[in-house]
Order: structure tokens, then C-alpha cells, then sequence
């Protein structure tokens, strides 16, 4: 009864002495009001057990967009919300609200309002910054300007940086320095993703379906000089982009990584090593590491089966691989197409064999078990896959005799001449079971004796024993007795005229010879000495490889993207 009596009192004095300031002051110390404020109320004097707030009028609003249950509000008009009703957006929730004059605006509270020191008590579900109508989210910075614009959340959801609109099919778009659109020129790199330790930027398409564009990142250029995605790294073990497919789904093609280039001199993918020992890329299947030169390359293959495949699908023309080498300006393809072409200054295509291997062990000779590696290898097939003829070049046998080959195979040796009429016509080499070496010459009967020294070079490349004699031909061109040959060696021959004639006319012979055997660089022995119709290899056993069309062209560049529409 006593305080309320001193209250009483002291509104009482307070309101008079208000009345007559045009203001009005509450407390209980007759302290006059604050000239500011025409309603001062202050309960710092009251005893902790009065101190009291003040309460503002409770009423349950039904909407924002209407005035009821308040008659004609006065703009400015506070109440305390108690309901939850209405239909977003134009729905209220519990808490204080004014009239604009148009509507109740809500007013916001520490646990309403985004603080710039942090928020608390926030609930995922029911807080957010945001819009509550059909409007863009924009962010700015340095003013309110177009051009202060940093970032916008469509309504629709997708989210854009430096640009005002995102190009369709975008959830997260970045317009960087010179791009169409872009509001200004905040930077030379889109998105630039460090990691110490980590992933910089990761990308990841996780659809199992089996048509559409899934791409797990996409980088793209418009301008001249632009760059679509880059990778950079320092340490010494990591990754400056890295593509990955983990699908397992037989029959399907994901991809991990993929390159387009919609332009005639463009490339869809390029690797370059700036190390001048380095290697462009490495390509590796069949779950391997990938091997590469220590003194680099431009790529490298590497396979279990097969290291690495080029087809070219004109029918007409195409080349599966084309090779240049020493710095070629040009290069030739023959007009009907072929697998493999080469060219060089010197070499344009080169084969070794760096074993002896069994070059065939189950061909078409039943006598051929001989071992061998070759250089090269071709051969014609029929319609059906069947070899018409093959040959080995530069062939080494170990069984049998031994020797070296430069060529074999079924068919003929052939040079070619003109005829008559300018036309290229074959002429074919004559060919013996035995490996022998010929020679030609002219001599003349002295009184009806010659004596014939074989060149020393081919002397020194024959053998001549009573397994492997000397082999002479002679062609008088003069009258005489006829002629015998006798005293053949590996030096040369005697040519003597028959019945004791002392004629002294010319003639022309013929040697052959049996070649003898060598020794070969790593010391073993070509027995060519021994050979007569050799074991010869059949064609190279094949497998059958089945190629397979890839059926995921990759993901196709949305019209208008370029545009930056």
C-alpha cells in the first residue's frame, strides 16, 4: 500500500509537471522527464520487488495484408502478435508488428534479426536469410549502385556471382574478368580452389542413369584467351585436376575426364610438359601405373594387351596412327588410308626386336620349329581373315641352322622396270634351295689354258670343300676343242681345252658358291653352310580384338552458354 501510494504520488506530480512541458514523465524520484522523449518511464528507482516493464496491447492478428481485428489502424500503430495464421507470404508468427499504413511489417528482435556479432538460439527449419516473396537474394558490397552487385540468389534457386542472370541449366554460376555480362571485373580466375593437403576444387556427378549430361565439372572460355578449367600444384606428389568414374555398371561408359573443342583447328584435350625431359601424358588401362621414357616423350601408352589403339573411321582414307619425326614440317598419308604411317628425315619407320622369341610355333609348315624374332611383320588377308601371303623382315632364327634372314615369306622377290611403252612391268629374282653366292666374269684361253682367281671378297664369304664345291659355268665365244674346268678351290679355277688344243678364244663364266657360315655379334654360329630347304615360319598366330563403338559421346555444350546468357 505504501509504495503504490508513493507511485501514485509521484505520477501524480510527474504528470503535472509533464503536462505543462508537453511531456510526461513515470518514476518515483519526481525526476522530470527527458526532453526528447514526450513519454519518459523509468523504474530504475523502484525496489527490486516493483520493478515492472511495460506491457504493449495483445491481439491475434490474422494476416499481414489485413488491418482486423484493428478498425483503421494509425500508420505506426504497435501491437503484439499472439496467433500463428495467414497463408505465406503473407503469413504472421507471434511477435511485435507495426502498421505501415498498407500492412503489419513484423519487428524484428535479437533472435529475429541476423546480428553481425552471431545469432543464437536459431533453429535450421525456421531461420534463414532470405526472401519471403518471388524477388532475387542480392548481396552488395561499397553501396547500393547496380555495379556494387556481388551476388544474387534467384528466386528460382540458382546462385550467380558477378552477373545479374544465370545461364540456364546453372545451380552455381562465376563470371570472371572480360566474361559476357559480368558486372565487373573482379578477377582473371572464375574459381580458384587451394588445398594444403586436400582436394582444390572437387566435382562429382553421382546419377546412375544412362542418358543426359552428367558431368561432375565442367569448364568452359569464351573469351579468346580464356581459360575453362586450371589445375596448379607444388608439391611434389599431387594432382592439378583430377577426374574420377567410380561406376562399376556393366555395359555403361562413364567418363572421368573429358574435353571438347567445337572448332576446326581447336583440341579437345592438350597436355603439355614444359620439363624438357618431361612427358605430355600418360595414358594407362588394364588397372597399371603407366610407364614413361626417362628422357620424356610427347605421351605415353601403356596396356596389358594392347598399349594404345588409333582408328580413323573414313573408310576411304583414314590413317590409325600417323608418326613424324625430326621436327617434320610435313607429313604424307596415302590417299586409300593405312593403320600405321611414318615419316622421317631418315627413318620413317623403324622396328627392333629386342628378344629371340618363337616367331610362329604352330604355322602351316609342319617342319618349322624354329625360333626366331623379326623386325617387322606383314601380311594379306582375305575377306575371311586368312593369310594369302606374309613376310618377316629382318628375321632371326636360333633353330635349325641359325642364320639371319633380311626378308621371308611366301611369293616372289621382284624389281620393277619400264616396257616398251613407259608401263611398269616385274621382273623376279631366281631363288635355290641352298644359301649360295653367284659371281660373273670374262677370261681367254692362253694356248689352251686359263687360270681363274675368284675376287677376294667373295672368296673370303664361301666355303669350298668336297661337301660344298665350287659350282662353274663356261660359255666359250671362239672356235676351240671345248673346254673342261679343273683345280677348283675357294681361290679361283683352272679352264683347260679339251683333246690338248692350244686355242687362245674368250669365254664368260658363271660361279656359285655355298655362303659360309658367320659368326654372329653375340658369338653364336649362322650355320648357312648346312641349309637346303630350311623350316621357314608360317604367319604369326592372331587373336581376334573386337572394337566397340563408345556409346557416351560426353556432355554437350548448352546453346547460348558461350553468350553468357
Amino acid at each position: 500500500m505504501k509504495i503504490r501510494t508513493l507511485l501514485s504520488l509521484a505520477l501524480t506530480t510527474v504528470l503535472y509537471q509533464g503536462a505543462s512541458a508537453q511531456n510526461i514523465g513515470i518514476n518515483v524520484n519526481g525526476a522530470a522527464p527527458d526532453a526528447s522523449a514526450l513519454l519518459d518511464i523509468d523504474a530504475g528507482a523502484l525496489p527490486a520487488a516493483g520493478k515492472r516493464g511495460l506491457l504493449m496491447p495483445r491481439i491475434a492478428l490474422t494476416a499481414r495484408n489485413t488491418a482486423a481485428p484493428v478498425v483503421a489502424p494509425a500508420a505506426s500503430l504497435v501491437v503484439y502478435n499472439t496467433a500463428t495464421a495467414g497463408t505465406a507470404p503473407n503469413n504472421v508468427l507471434p511477435g511485435f508488428y507495426y502498421w505501415s499504413g498498407t500492412e503489419w511489417l513484423r519487428m524484428f528482435n535479437g533472435k529475429d534479426a541476423w546480428a553481425t556479432s552471431g545469432n543464437y538460439g536459431t533453429t535450421p527449419t525456421a531461420n534463414y536469410i532470405g526472401t519471403n516473396d518471388a524477388n532475387d537474394f542480392v548481396v552488395k558490397t561499397g553501396g547500393t549502385a547496380a555495379s556494387n552487385e556481388r551476388m544474387r540468389v534467384l528466386a528460382g534457386g540458382p546462385v550467380v556471382l558477378n552477373h545479374a542472370t544465370a545461364t540456364a541449366g546453372d545451380v552455381f554460376s562465376v563470371y570472371g574478368t572480360g566474361t559476357t555480362g559480368a558486372i565487373n571485373g573482379t578477377g582473371d580466375y572464375a574459381i580458384n580452389g587451394y588445398a594444403g593437403s586436400g582436394v582444390g576444387v572437387y566435382g562429382a556427378s553421382t546419377s546412375t542413369g544412362t542418358t543426359g549430361d552428367l558431368t561432375g565439372v565442367l569448364g568452359e572460355a569464351a573469351s579468346s584467351f580464356g581459360t575453362g578449367v586450371l589445375g596448379q600444384v607444388t608439391g611434389d606428389l599431387a594432382y592439378g585436376v583430377v577426374g574420377s568414374s567410380s561406376s562399376t555398371t556393366t555395359g555403361q561408359q562413364p567418363i572421368g575426364v573429358f574435353g571438347i573443342a567445337n572448332n576446326a583447328t581447336g583440341i579437345g584435350v592438350r597436355a603439355r610438359n614444359l620439363s624438357t625431359s618431361g612427358t605430355g601424358a600418360i595414358l594407362a588401362g588394364n588397372n597399371l601405373a603407366g610407364m614413361y621414357l626417362l628422357n620424356g616423350s610427347g605421351a605415353s601408352l601403356t596396356g596389358n594387351g594392347v598399349g594404345g589403339l588409333g582408328i580413323a573411321q573414313t573408310a576411304a582414307s583414314g590413317c590409325g596412327l600417323v608418326g613424324a619425326g625430326n621436327n617434320s614440317a610435313t607429313i604424307y598419308t596415302p590417299v586409300s588410308g593405312a593403320g600405321v604411317v611414318g615419316t622421317g628425315k631418315q627413318y620413317g619407320v623403324v622396328g627392333f626386336a629386342t628378344s629371340v622369341v618363337n616367331t610362329n610355333p604352330a604355322n602351316n609348315s609342319a617342319t618349322n620349329g624354329a625360333n626366331g624374332s623379326a623386325g617387322g611383320y606383314f601380311e594379306v588377308q582375305n575377306a575371311a581373315g586368312i593369310a594369302q601371303t606374309w613376310s618377316y623382315v629382318a628375321v632371326r632364327e636360333t633353330g635349325g641352322a641359325g642364320g639371319l634372314r633380311k626378308i621371308i615369306g611366301p611369293g616372289t622377290v621382284n624389281t620393277i622396270v619400264r616396257d616398251m611403252d613407259g608401263n611398269r612391268v616385274a621382273l623376279s629374282c631366281p631363288e635355290a634351295p641352298e644359301n649360295l653366292f653367284q659371281d660373273y666374269g670374262t677370261g681367254r684361253l692362253d694356248r689352251g689354258r686359263a687360270r681363274i682367281t675368284l675376287d677376294p671378297v667373295l672368296a673370303k664369304n664361301i666355303i669350298v670343300d668336297m661337301d660344298h664345291p665350287l659350282r662353274v659355268f663356261i660359255q666359250v665365244e671362239g672356235e676351240c676343242n671345248g673346254v673342261y674346268v679343273t683345280n677348283k678351290t675357294g681361290e679361283g679355277f683352272d679352264v683347260v681345252e679339251l683333246s690338248g688344243g692350244t686355242s687362245n678364244v674368250p669365254f664368260t663364266y658363271t660361279v656359285a658358291a655355298n655362303r659360309a657360315d658367320e659368326v654372329l655379334p653375340d658369338g653364336s654360329m649362322a650355320r648357312y653352310s648346312v641349309e637346303r630347304f630350311p623350316p621357314a615360319p608360317g604367319p604369326v598366330e592372331k587373336q581376334r580384338q573386337d572394337l566397340r563403338e563408345a556409346t557416351n559421346p560426353g556432355p554437350a555444350l548448352k546453346q547460348g552458354r558461350q553468350a553468357g546468357k
